[in-house]
């Protein structure tokens, strides 16, 4: 397994270690949790990636990135179960930042496309959670 993740396949943004992201001094519990959410999130930009249009940058980069972020809080929240706290501290937020992100994404589950993409990341998500043991 590569030691550093990428945020998105040829973004040019710096890669991020598991190291960075995960305290050795937090409970293992919140260590598995965050992990996950990280996975979920590369999923969601990889898949993000084979749909949207390469280069963005400036605004539409900052839009792409939320867009991910916040499907990636709601596949935590509706697809493995995770409270929107625990998602909150995977995610270095505010819990109501998470609820606002699920009320977002589900807003726009309306639109057919936008439906199969949040799908097909929910079904990945939870072939995560399986192997991850469901401990999430």
């Amino acid at each position: 397994m590569p030691s550093e993740l990428p945020l998105s396949p040829a973004s040019g943004l710096k890669t991020v270690s598991p190291e960075t992201l995960v305290s050795r001094s937090v409970p293992s519990a919140l260590s598995d949790r965050r992990l996950v959410c990280l996975v979920v999130r590369q999923i969601t930009s990889e898949l993000l990636a084979l749909t949207g249009e390469p280069g963005e940058v400036g605004r539409a980069r900052r839009r792409a990135c939320c867009h991910v972020r916040q499907i990636s809080m709601y596949v935590c929240h509706v697809a493995l179960s995770m409270s929107y706290g625990d998602i909150a501290e995977c995610f270095c937020v505010d819990r109501t930042t998470v609820t606002h992100a699920c009320h977002m994404v589900e807003n726009r589950r309306d639109d057919p496309g936008f439906d199969i993409f949040v799908g097909t990341v929910e079904r990945l998500a939870e072939a995560v959670g399986m192997v991850a043991g469901r401990s999430v």
